[in-house]
């Protein structure tokens, strides 16, 4: 199985710049980008934006509540 992945952060990627690589190859995340701060990144990203809809959900309750109460 081939997969096929662009060797610069571009989009679209040049023809130039794509490969080939087998499994064995993709294996090796590193080689794919796929470093700790990336992974942290999208973590933080994921957990940031659960906390920040729930927040705003929270304070939208409050809201409704207060209102109701006047």
């Amino acid at each position: 199985m081939n997969i096929l992945v662009c060797n610069v952060p571009q989009a679209p990627c040049p023809p130039d710049q794509q490969a080939l690589l087998t499994f064995t190859q993709v294996e090796d995340f590193a080689a794919l980008g796929i470093t700790p701060e990336v992974v942290l990144a999208a973590y933080v990203f994921g957990a940031s934006s659960v906390v920040v809809w729930w927040f705003l959900g929270y304070c939208i309750a409050l809201a409704i509540k207060a209102v109701s109460k006047a």
